[in-house]
């Protein structure tokens, strides 16, 4: 899609699960290694990009992993290039196929009434609320940021490299929840906003930071996150029928009801296209 929008423009995307300043370092190595001059970075920054997890150990392993591994990117590389010699796309699913999903999917979710899906947020309480609670309660400010930042930003001035920050769209509802058991003040010394990232991050061109409704999303576009075919969307007709629904399923199931900051692929789809407009529009400006 980021293709289609972007005629004429090489487009690569790097998702790495809850991106923070420790993984420029590795990031860096892998452009190094393939030869690789973007003239343009992205980064889409989220609410816990300025901290350090109990998993951060883990989830820079991971990281490492990925874009350390050539040998790895090498054979997709090149099971991508034998599909597309014999003139199949490089993905095992074909276009059509995922426009038709895609299309059942939106269906779905226009069906929704979002008034009906306010209410019921309003009255309930989701399962992603104690998730994010306990993650954030053991969180800290990574003491690493101002160095790794400093890295990354001399690095991005060498190479003559223009970086945007993004902040991630997310249901400040959740977030306001957790905050009346963490309190405001723990809250704000933790969760990123443009100005906090802007506070580490001295080299960006462009920091945006818009609320749902200016990305033309709403709720509706954090439910059923993996497009599970058998998901009840039932469920948001009333606060009672969550509820109910909620005291028979699985407690991986309940994780999935609705994310907090994580958009479904159609919530996914409006904001790439309105991030490539705004980012249009704000290099038109400079």
């Amino acid at each position: 899609m980021l293709n289609e929008t972007l005629p004429n423009t090489d487009v690569a995307v790097c998702g790495l699960p809850a991106w923070n300043s420790d993984f420029f370092e590795p990031f860096l190595g892998y452009l190094d290694r393939h030869n690789l001059e973007p003239e343009r970075i992205v980064w889409i920054a989220d609410s816990a990009s300025l901290l350090e997890l109990a998993s951060q150990e883990k989830r820079l392993e991971a990281a490492r992993a990925i874009l350390e591994d050539d040998a790895g990117h090498d054979k997709i590389t090149r099971q991508w290039q034998s599909r597309i010699a014999e003139g199949q796309p490089p993905y095992l699913i074909t276009v059509d196929d995922h426009n038709q999903t895609r299309d059942q999917f939106r269906a779905k979710l226009d069906a929704l009434d979002i008034t009906a899906v306010l209410n019921t947020l309003a009255e309930v309480t989701v399962p992603n609320v104690a998730l994010v609670e306990k993650a954030l309660s053991s969180a800290r400010l990574n003491a690493r940021n101002e160095r790794n930042f400093s890295g990354f930003c001399s690095q991005i001035r060498r190479r003559g490299i223009r970086l945007d920050i993004v902040m991630s769209p997310f249901q400040e509802r959740v977030f306001q929840e957790v905050e009346e058991s963490l309190g405001a003040e723990r809250m704000g010394e933790l969760i990123a906003t443009a100005d906090k990232v802007r506070a580490f991050v001295d080299c960006s061109t462009t920091e945006t930071e818009l609320s749902l409704a200016d990305w033309g999303l709403d709720e509706r576009h954090f439910i059923n996150r993996s497009a599970q075919d058998d998901y009840d969307y039932s469920i948001w007709s009333s606060a009672e029928a969550f509820n109910t629904a909620l005291e028979d399923m699985p407690d991986r199931a309940q994780l999935r009801i609705i994310d907090s900051d994580h958009l479904n692929p159609i919530g996914a789809e409006i904001f790439t296209r309105a991030l490539v407009e705004k980012l249009d529009i704000a290099t038109d400006e400079q």
